[in-house]
């Protein structure tokens, strides 16, 4: 398959607190080719070496296989909260990425994921 996209896409975060009570609100803006059609929205963490993803339910390991998926449905710009007002002094240093997908190659073919916040 052959995936096209329009590269107006982009991902922010916005953090507050510290890493004792640490909010991080997500902001995803969605290319206007994909606004509307389904697809998977993806938060992921890299600490060690080592993802873990937030599969809307909590954060699992991640050793390969489908990726995942934070939440699904038709796809459109918004803002989702990864953190809220949560003890992450553990995970100090681990970077959050959040992308979204037709699919989840989609995702990772066309590069719709960024580095939104790193826990300090």
């Amino acid at each position: 398959k052959v995936y096209t996209v329009m590269c107006n896409f982009d991902f922010t975060g916005s953090a507050s607190g510290s890493a004792s009570g640490l909010s991080l609100t997500a902001n995803v803006q969605v290319a206007t080719a994909d606004a509307g059609k389904a697809g998977y929205i993806y938060v992921g963490r890299l600490m060690n070496n080592h993802w873990s993803l937030n599969s809307g339910g909590g954060w699992v390991a991640y050793n390969g296989g489908a990726v995942p998926i934070y939440t699904s449905g038709m796809l459109s710009s918004r803002q989702m909260q990864v953190f809220n007002n949560e003890n992450v002094q553990n995970q100090v240093g681990a970077q959050i990425y959040v992308g979204y997908g037709l699919n989840e190659a989609d995702m990772l073919f066309n590069n719709k994921y960024k580095l939104v916040h790193t826990i300090q």
